[in-house]
Parts: structure tokens; C-alpha cells; sequence
């Protein structure tokens, strides 16, 4: 295995996204760029091969005080299909962690944090610390609704109480409106911010969120969906595009959003719109120990939940 580290243009990247089952948010150009400006870790690409053949794509992370030295990558490699059918994802990773180890070898000047995308297992896990890294507690969930399901199948798998909310909402015919063009970005990160604050939730920082959202949408890469009642937007959701996947990113609500239980119509409008532009999974970010109402409506959707093996160092 070999790593290729020229530089790959915005739309190259892309094209390496969409040959990818399950791509993600953290492995795209925008939020390596909002990294780079807003947690000052140098963004880097790696194309990665067997036999001068590509089988997968990677960003680490980077950052350098003096001699010592940062390296993080974050829900990465991603696979390309075809070399997942050739050579097992399994060996794969095998194979990427003894590279990692070698081109960066721990050591009192350096500090590797490496959150692998790959669901949790203990035997890959034991053969990944016998290479030379050893196991954080930290890890990531996250919940995939698969949308090769016709959308009356996808209905059919919400949980009860999540699809009493949805009709409740349909029937209150609230105006939704995609926004392709950021128009009303800085109204979003307002009201996002006032959200935060009230709901006491750490998040991404409005900042961040610009700067993702800034680059994404020159990229087309990004949308907003609004719910409006008499006219005053009432809740808003952000969703990233990546390859033949989508993230839900972030989003605000208000007292009168709530209670007329908008954020369930605005994603599954983000689900008749992602199925019919052609996209086949929804990624549904991470599930937070400590947001149980926020777990309980993404899990509410009916998809699949993968836990990823624990953060590696």
C-alpha cells in the first residue's frame, strides 16, 4: 500500500466521493477547509493505492508546534467499491493502519488521533492495537437511512411516534422552501446560535458552520430547507451532499417550530428530495450520550445504526 499526496482539485475529489458507498461530511473539501480556518489543522489528501492501483482516499489533519507534531484523521479512509470487493475491507484497513504506524510511528513528539470509519469489532480492533496503536473510549455513532427503498417503504419504517409527528405536521401545511443559493445564511446561523444557547448544546460554532456552508454551496454541495408559517420562518435544517450520500449538518427551531413539529416534515422533505435527485444514503450525524430527545428522533427514522471502533492513538 501506498500513499499518493499530490494535491487533487475540489472536483477530483468528488469523483472519488461518488465511487464510495457510504462517503461523509468529514472526508469532503468544505469541512476540511472549515477545519483549516477555524481549528487551524492543515488539511491534507491522500489518494491510496495497491499496486499503482487507487482502492481509496483519505484527509488527515495536521498541525506542527516546534518538534511536536499532530496527525488526525477523522472518519476515514474511504474505500472505493470495487477495491472492497477485491481486497476485503477488512485487509484494507489492516493494511492502512501498518502504513500509518510506519510513516508515523508514535512517539513523545507526536500525537495521532485517528477515528477509523468502520463499524465497531473486536477482533479488527485487537488486530489494529497489535500493529502499534492503542484504544481511546471515545467513538462515533451514527444512523444511515438507505433511500434505494421506495418512499413509501421508508414510511413505512418510521417508528409510530415519529410518523404521528410527521402527519401532524402535514396536515398544519407549512410552507417549505429549499434554499440552493445561501440567501439566508446569516439568518440561519442567528437563529442557530440563539438555539444553541437555549438548548445549552456545544455543537459546531455558527463560524464553523459558515465557513462549511460558504464553500459547499460554491461546490453545490449544499442545501437548506426552511419551514415558514404566515410567512416567519419557524425551523430550518442544513444538509451537506457528498458523492451518492447527504449529512444532516445542522439546524435551529423555535417554541412555534416545535410545537408544530417542523424539523420531522423538513427532513423528510430532505428524503423526497435526496431520493429523487438520485442519492442513496442519508446520514444522520452523530448520536450524543447526553441528547436523548435528539437520539430518540434520529433513531425515530427507522434507519440502520453503525457504531464506528473506538478512537485509535
Amino acid at each position: 500500500m501506498e500513499f499518493d499526496w499530490s494535491a487533487q482539485s475540489t472536483t477530483t475529489w468528488e469523483s472519488f466521493l461518488k465511487e464510495i458507498k457510504h462517503s461523509n461530511w468529514m472526508q469532503t473539501w468544505p469541512y476540511a477547509q472549515a477545519v483549516r480556518l477555524r481549528d487551524y489543522k492543515f488539511p491534507r489528501t491522500v489518494v491510496i493505492k495497491i499496486d499503482q492501483k487507487k482502492v481509496g482516499i483519505c484527509i488527515f489533519f495536521e498541525i506542527k508546534f516546534g518538534p511536536l507534531h499532530f496527525i488526525e484523521i477523522q472518519r476515514g479512509p474511504l474505500w472505493f467499491d470495487h477495491a472492497i470487493t477485491e481486497y476485503g475491507e477488512v485487509n484494507l484497513l489492516i493494511q492502512f493502519a501498518k502504513k500509518i504506524n510506519e510513516i508515523y510511528p508514535k512517539n513523545i513528539f507526536r500525537r495521532r488521533r485517528w477515528l477509523p470509519e468502520f463499524k465497531n469489532d473486536s477482533e479488527v480492533l485487537e488486530s489494529i492495537k497489535n500493529i502499534g496503536f492503542k484504544a481511546k473510549t471515545e467513538t462515533f455513532s451514527t444512523v444511515w437511512v438507505d433511500l434505494s427503498f421506495s418512499i413509501d417503504i421508508i414510511r413505512k419504517n418510521l417508528r409510530q411516534k415519529w410518523r404521528n409527528c410527521l402527519n401532524k405536521a402535514e396536515k398544519l401545511n407549512l410552507d417549505i422552501r429549499f434554499d440552493f443559493d445561501m440567501k439566508n445564511l446569516n439568518l440561519f446561523l442567528l437563529q442557530y446560535q440563539k438555539y444553541k444557547i437555549q438548548k445549552k448544546y456545544v455543537g459546531l460554532s455558527p463560524l464553523f458552520v459558515k465557513e462549511e456552508a460558504k464553500l459547499a454551496f460554491q461546490l453545490k454541495k449544499c442545501i437548506f430547507i426552511w419551514s415558514y408559517h404566515d410567512n416567519v420562518p419557524i425551523a430550518a435544517v442544513m444538509i451537506s451532499l457528498h458523492g451518492h450520500s447527504a449529512s444532516y449538518r445542522a439546524s435551529w427551531n423555535s417554541e412555534l417550530g416545535r410545537k408544530f413539529d417542523s424539523h420531522y416534515i423538513l427532513i423528510w422533505k430532505a428524503i423526497n428530495y435526496l431520493q429523487s435527485a438520485g442519492y442513496h444514503y442519508f446520514d444522520l450525524g452523530g448520536l450524543l450520550t447526553d441528547h436523548a430527545h435528539l437520539n430518540h428522533f434520529k433513531l425515530g427514522l427507522g434507519g440502520k445504526m453503525q457504531e464506528n471502533i473506538v478512537t485509535l492513538s
